[in-house]
């Protein structure tokens, strides 16, 4: 899979740009292993940079109900094919999500250490994604 888009029920071109909705409503990964790799680039960098920035407006993160999503179908052969993707689309989502995670760790983190503070279980959220 080279491409993913996701849309949120929220989104149309009329909505955000009468600002009714978020430009990240509609999130277009032209080459999403690309991508998932920049993330992890990135990660590496804010871990060693404490002049690099993260703000993640056109990402996304996905919760562990993701994993509990079934896409149910007959017996077809063409319904084989499309579980099969589903399950890749499953993984891709998955994968993007932890990229994007560690990504917001990494940052908090290091603005944390930047003015010398610490805070216990900074990391909770990520039990949920």
């Amino acid at each position: 899979m080279c491409k993913l888009v996701v849309v949120q029920p929220e989104y149309s071109p009329i909505t955000v740009a009468a600002k009714m909705a978020p430009p990240s409503s509609l999130l277009v990964f032209d080459d999403l292993r690309g991508h998932i790799d920049n993330l992890r680039a990135l990660r590496q960098m804010l871990l060693v940079s404490d002049d690099t920035g993260y703000v993640p407006t056109q990402e996304l993160v996905a919760t562990n109900a993701l994993d509990a999503l079934v896409l149910r179908t007959d017996h077809s052969r063409e319904a084989v094919v499309a579980r099969k993707y589903w399950k890749e689309v499953k993984l891709m989502l998955s994968e993007l999500s932890r990229a994007t995670a560690d990504c917001v760790d990494a940052y908090t983190n290091s603005e944390l250490r930047r003015v010398g503070q610490r805070i216990v279980d900074v990391e909770a959220w990520r039990r949920v994604v």
